[in-house]
């Protein structure tokens, strides 16, 4: 596809002469300085160097490519209360190798493997009050932090999916957030730092799954329903910090790596 979100020309007539200026709808300054361009459907699988605003729903599911890939630094993605469809398979948004990333407020449905929010060797990633739904079959991720830091993610809501969230080799915070109905409501992989609080995780095969994370940190958090509510691996060094956490009324309430000796059962309730 063309590069429609770059500046773009137009022609103008004026007066008698033709002059060529800026498009004013696909106008912008590149990075995310400048005002946010609308983004629609004719726009699906392009990249994105100015920062974005949805305006109405928009389908990309016949793009057979990710929907929005983040090609510069300090960009937000606006989805405005709108859904953004991703096609089967591929991402809804993509950002790799840039800082200052912003994507927030809307839907994003993906199929298949589809990712709904993928950071790929990021800084500064915010993903904030965003739902994401996957098609029930237990695969695909809502957001998936790969080798990234500073990324945080609050206000999530994701459902039907492999995994809520998934964070590789991160340093990620997560906060506020509802996952449920997923094979892993969150799950984490050799994470340098994990930051969690006032996570919820509902019915899903393993609610909190921790495999070999160097530090991890979680509060105020409630598992239910889950086949394991909360189940931590850190690594042979890792510390896990447990505070205030409820487990109840799944198959495993709580599982900790024996020869790791973090559990003792202080800051679970387990019921």
């Amino acid at each position: 596809n063309p590069m429609r979100l770059r500046p773009s020309l137009a022609l103008v007539l004026v007066g008698l002469a033709g002059i060529l200026v800026p498009s004013p709808a696909l106008a912008g300054s590149k990075g995310g300085g400048g005002a946010a361009v609308p983004f629609t459907q004719a726009d699906c699988g392009d990249d994105v160097d100015v920062s974005v605003r949805l305006t109405e729903d928009v389908d990309c599911s016949g793009v057979a490519t990710d929907a929005i890939r983040v090609d510069a630094d300090g960009i937000s993605v606006d989805l405005a209360g709108h859904r953004l469809i991703a096609a089967y398979g591929y991402s809804a948004v993509v950002t790799d190798y840039h800082s200052g990333i912003v994507v927030t407020g809307g839907t994003i449905e993906v199929s298949g493997q589809g990712i709904g929010v993928y950071a790929y060797y990021g800084t500064n990633i915010r993903v904030s009050a965003l739902t994401v739904v996957g098609s029930g079959a237990s695969e695909g991720r809502g957001v998936f932090c790969y080798t990234s830091t500073s990324m945080t993610v609050t206000g999530l809501v994701a459902s039907q999916l492999g995994s809520g969230i998934e964070s590789e080799y991160c340093t990620i915070t997560l906060a506020s957030s509802t996952l449920s109905d997923n094979r892993y409501g969150y799950y984490s992989f050799y994470d340098t730092q994990v930051s969690v609080t006032g996570l919820t995780v509902r019915r899903n095969e393993r609610g909190v799954f921790d495999d070999g994370t160097a530090r991890l940190s979680i509060s105020r958090s409630l598992a239910e329903e889950n086949n394991f509510g909360f189940y931590l691996h850190p690594d042979g060094s890792g510390i896990v910090t447990v505070t205030g956490c409820t487990a109840r009324r799944s198959s495993y309430t709580a599982d900790y790596d024996p020869e790791i000796g973090a559990y003792d059962g202080i800051g679970f309730v387990l019921s």
